[in-house]
């Protein structure tokens, strides 16, 4: 089977070393951020293709991200993977909730590894451990006291049985 006749799937780095590489009839793309943490933790595939996302999709990637509150917990590779799954327009590959959520979003499709996935896509808070004050954006401390955030839920909606 030809590379140009076979399905391309983004694949992130939790997903390969949850799961590993995707079978032959799938092309494996990936970001070069996700290929340098792959390789570092020697979970390289045997054949892959890397490709850098447009810098519109990262942006896309990073509204939307900023919408779920889910660029606190995004790492660079993550925003890449996505953005490259929404410029091919084909799904990505992924063990990461964060990832999946945003996805969800985007309509990108995703390719669960070991783990469930999600069935509510989050929009998260982010409350003061020490005041109680609720902010929409992650701080590295609260602005008015200092103390640490946590994320809390803010809404949830339940996915369509199609994407469980």
């Amino acid at each position: 089977m030809d590379v140009e006749e076979r399905r391309k799937v983004c694949v992130d780095t939790s997903y390969l070393l949850s799961v590993g590489p995707l079978p032959p009839e799938f092309e494996m793309v990936l970001p070069p951020s996700v290929e340098a943490e792959a390789e570092k933790y020697g979970a390289l595939p045997p054949m892959y293709t890397v490709m850098m996302p447009s810098a519109p999709a990262v942006k896309r990637v990073m509204e939307v991200a900023g919408r779920t509150g889910d660029t606190a917990n995004l790492s660079e590779a993550d925003v890449e993977v996505l953005a490259l799954a929404l410029e091919l327009r084909c799904p990505v590959a992924t063990d990461d909730y964060d990832i999946q959520n945003t996805a969800a979003v985007l309509g990108v499709e995703v390719i669960k590894g070991v783990h469930r996935g999600i069935a509510h896509v989050i929009k998260w808070r982010f409350r003061c451990t020490g005041c109680g004050r609720y902010y929409r954006r992650k701080y590295e401390e609260c602005p008015a006291c200092g103390s640490p955030l946590k994320p809390v839920p803010s809404s949830t909606q339940r996915l369509s049985s199609s994407r469980e």
